[in-house]
C-alpha cells in the first residue's frame, strides 16, 4: 500500500508524517517503517516542494496551495527527524538504515538536504564510500527542481580530483539533469584533456555528446549547450567498461508526444561488470512529463558482492578442496599463512563492508531492497526454510491491483459551462497456484552454513497467471442550473490469462535440464486472451455514484456491426460492444505428448522441452 500512496492520495501530509510515517507501531516493523518512510517523503515532495507536479496533481485552484512558499514543514519537521535518524544510523553502522534515510532526504528534494550531506561529503561526519556515493545519486529530485542551489556542490564534487571516481561520475550524471550552461560543459570538456581518471573522462564524454543529440523541444536548450562543447572534448575512446551516460530522446510534433531515456553505468576497478547502472524511461505528454520507469542498482564492491554471495553456498568439489585445505594446514601449523603472520605482526586490512542497493519501479509503486553483509549472509537459512515448505507443496497468492494513470482536467467553456476530461488506467496482476521443490541431496536437512547445491532437483509448478487491463476515458460538461453532466466515453479492457503446469527435471552432475509444459486443466475450456472496447454517451445527475456506463441513460455507439473473432463458432451475443475478441481453446482427450524441440551443448548443457498442446480444432 505504501509504495503507491504518493501517487494515489490527496490528504492532510502534515498528519500523515506524524500519524504514520514516525508512529511507534510502524518503526517497529522493518519493512513497513522503509516503505512508509520513503512514501511520506515523496508525498512531501510532490504536494509542497515541486510546486509544478503540486499544480498538475492537486486540484490547488479549488482548495488552494498545500504549503506555503517556504515549506516550512519540510524544513522544521521532515528534514530534521530524517537528518537524526540518518546521523544514529551511521554512527550505530547501521547500513540498511543509512541507506533508507539517504533515499528519504534525497525524495524531498529540498535545497535543505544539502545541509545534512555536507558534513559526510566533506568527511567531517562518519560515512562509508558507499553511503557517500549514495547521498550523490539521491539528489536527483535536488538536481530538477532546485538546479542552482545542487549545482554548485556537484560541480566541486566533480573538480576535486582526489575524490574517488565513483562520487565524481555520480555527480556528473546529477549535473547533466541541472541544464548546465554552455560554459560549465565547456569547462567540463577541457578538462578531460588534463584530468587523469578514464572512468570521469568516459562519463563526461559520453554525456556531452549524447546530450548533443537530443530532440525533446523541452531538452533543445540542454543539446544546444553540449553542442557547443562537444569540440572541445578529448578524442580518446574509452570501451564499455568504463562509466558511460548515455542520454536519448524520441519526439513526435504531430501528436504532442515524445520519450526521453537515460542509462548510466559507473564502472568498477575490480571487476568489468559496473558497480552502478541506472535506466530511467519519462514520457512527455502535451509538455507534461510523468516517469514511467526507473531501474538503479548500486554496490560498494562488486568483486566482494559477488565473493559473499559465492560463499553462501557450497558445492561437491568445494567441500573437497576445504577438507584438504584443513589437513594440509594442520599438517604444517608451523608454516601456515597465520603463523606466520602472528611471527612478524602482520595486521590484516579490514574488509569494506558489502553494501548495495536495488531500486525499481515494481506495479506502479517505487521500491527500495537494500543489502549488506548480514542480508547475504542470512541466505542460507532463507533458503533452507523456504525448502522445507516446498517439500510438501506451498500454495502461493498473490494479487496487485494499482492505477498507472490517473487524468483529470477541468476548464470552463465559451458557455461557461465546466468542461472535463478524465482519463483512468488501472490494471490488476494475479498468481497463484502451488509449488513443490524436491532436492537430492535435501537442501534442508543440511546443518551447515552455507546451502549445498545438490546433485538433482525436480520442480513442479501449476499457476494461474492473470492480467487484466481497463482504460477509462470520458469527455463531458456540466449544467449546474440542473445538476446533470453529459458525457461522451470509451472503455478499453483487455484480459490476459495463462492456466500452466510446468515441470523441470534438473540433473547438476550430468548437466541437463529437461522442461515440461502443459495446461493447468486439460478437460475445461479456458479463454486466453480477451479484449473489449465499449464507446458510450449518457446522461447522468452529478451526485449520483454509479459509473457512468452502467447509467439508465447510457446508449451504445455503434459505427458497424459487431464482430467476434473466435477459435469456434459463437453467436453473435455482445451487441453492446463495437468490438469484442476472444481467443479461447477447447480440451480434446486425446491429446498426445509430442517432443517440441530439444537443444544440446548449450553452455554445457543438454536442455530438453516437452510441450503437451491443447487440440483446438473445432468438434
Amino acid at each position: 500500500f505504501f509504495f503507491f500512496l504518493p501517487f494515489q492520495i490527496k490528504c492532510i501530509f502534515s498528519f500523515l508524517f506524524q500519524n504514520l510515517a514516525t508512529s511507534s507501531q510502524v518503526q517497529k516493523q522493518a519493512y513497513l517503517n522503509d516503505s512508509a518512510i520513503l512514501s511520506v517523503a515523496t508525498l512531501a515532495r510532490k504536494a509542497q516542494v515541486d510546486s509544478d507536479n503540486s499544480h498538475n496533481q492537486y486540484p490547488v485552484h479549488t482548495f488552494g496551495h498545500l504549503a506555503s512558499k517556504d515549506c516550512k514543514d519540510v524544513t522544521e519537521k521532515y528534514t530534521p527527524y530524517l537528518a537524526n535518524k540518518l546521523k544514529e544510523a551511521t554512527r550505530n553502522q547501521d547500513s540498511l538504515k543509512a541507506q533508507v534515510y539517504i533515499r528519504a532526504l534525497g525524495n524531498l528534494g529540498h535545497p535543505v538536504i544539502l545541509s545534512v550531506f555536507k558534513p559526510y561529503l566533506e568527511g567531517k561526519a562518519p560515512a562509508t564510500n558507499y553511503q557517500r556515493l549514495a547521498m550523490v545519486a539521491a539528489m536527483d529530485h535536488l538536481a530538477r527542481l532546485s538546479p542552482k542551489s545542487a549545482q554548485s556542490s556537484l560541480f566541486n564534487i566533480y573538480q576535486n580530483t582526489g575524490e574517488s571516481h565513483e562520487l565524481r561520475c555520480a555527480a556528473v550524471f546529477q549535473l547533466m539533469k541541472t541544464n548546465p550552461s554552455a560554459q560549465m560543459l565547456q569547462r567540463m570538456a577541457a578538462f578531460t584533456e588534463q584530468d587523469m581518471s578514464k572512468q570521469v573522462n568516459s562519463a563526461v564524454k559520453s554525456a556531452i555528446e549524447s546530450a548533443a543529440e537530443l530532440k525533446e523541444p523541452k531538452l533543445q536548450e540542454l543539446a544546444e549547450n553540449a553542442n557547443a562543447a562537444k569540440k572541445m572534448l578529448s578524442p580518446k575512446t574509452y570501451g564499455l567498461q568504463y562509466s558511460k551516460n548515455y542520454l536519448s530522446s524520441y519526439a513526435m510534433k504531430e501528436e504532442n508526444l515524445g520519450y526521453i531515456k537515460d542509462i548510466k553505468t559507473i564502472g568498477s576497478e575490480d571487476s568489468i561488470l559496473p558497480k552502478g547502472i541506472q535506466y530511467s524511461l519519462k514520457s512527455v505528454l502535451g509538455g507534461l512529463e510523468m516517469e514511467k520507469d526507473r531501474f538503479r542498482a548500486m554496490t560498494a564492491s562488486v568483486s566482494d558482492l559477488l565473493g559473499l554471495l559465492e560463499n553462501q553456498f557450497s558445492t561437491e568439489e568445494s567441500r573437497r578442496q576445504e577438507k584438504n585445505a584443513k589437513q594440509s594446514s594442520n599438517n604444517n601449523d608451523s608454516h601456515s599463512t597465520k603463523m606466520i603472520a602472528q611471527m612478524f605482526n602482520i595486521q590484516r586490512e579490514q574488509a569494506e563492508q558489502v553494501e548495495a542497493q536495488i531500486f525499481a519501479t515494481i506495479f506502479g509503486g517505487n521500491r527500495l531492497f537494500a543489502f549488506d553483509n548480514h542480508t547475504v549472509e542470512n541466505i542460507p537459512r532463507t533458503l533452507k526454510a523456504a525448502a522445507a515448505r516446498l517439500q510438501n507443496g506451498q500454495s502461493f497468492n498473490y494479487t496487485k491491483m494499482y492505477n498507472s494513470y490517473v487524468v483529470n482536467i477541468g476548464f470552463p467553456t465559451a458557455m461557461g459551462l465546466p468542461f472535463q476530461f478524465s482519463y483512468k488506467k488501472t490494471n490488476l496482476i494475479s498468481v497463484g497456484g502451488e509449488m513443490k521443490l524436491k532436492t537430492h541431496p535435501n537442501v534442508a536437512d543440511v546443518n551447515e552454513h552455507q546451502v549445498p547445491v545438490p546433485n538433482s532437483a525436480n520442480v513442479t509448478v501449476e499457476a494461474q497467471l492473470l492480467y487484466a487491463g481497463k482504460a477509462q476515458s470520458k469527455i463531458s460538461f456540466i449544467t449546474p442550473y440542473n445538476q446533470q453532466r453529459y458525457i461522451a466515453g470509451t472503455n478499453r479492457y483487455m484480459q490476459v490469462n495463462i492456466p500452466i503446469k510446468a515441470a523441470a527435471d534438473i540433473d547438476v552432475q550430468n548437466n541437463q535440464v529437461a522442461f515440461k509444459l502443459e495446461p493447468l486443466n486439460k478437460n475445461k475450456e479456458e479463454k486466453l486472451l480477451i479484449a473489449t472496447q465499449h464507446p458510450y454517451t449518457t446522461i447522468q445527475n452529478i451526485l449520483n455514484l454509479i459509473p457512468a456506463e452502467k447509467g439508465q441513460n447510457t446508449k451504445d455507439i455503434n459505427v458497424r456491426k459487431t464482430k467476434e473473432v473466435s477459435t469456434e463458432n459463437t453467436s453473435n451475443q455482445h451487441n453492446q460492444y463495437s468490438l469484442f475478441v476472444c481467443l479461447h481453446v477447447k480440451p480434446n482427450n486425446e491429446t498426445s505428448t509430442q517432443s517440441f524441440f530439444q537443444i544440446e551443448d548449450i553452455f554445457k548443457l543438454n536442455i530438453m522441452f516437452k510441450f503437451e498442446p491443447l487440440s483446438i480444432e473445432k468438434k
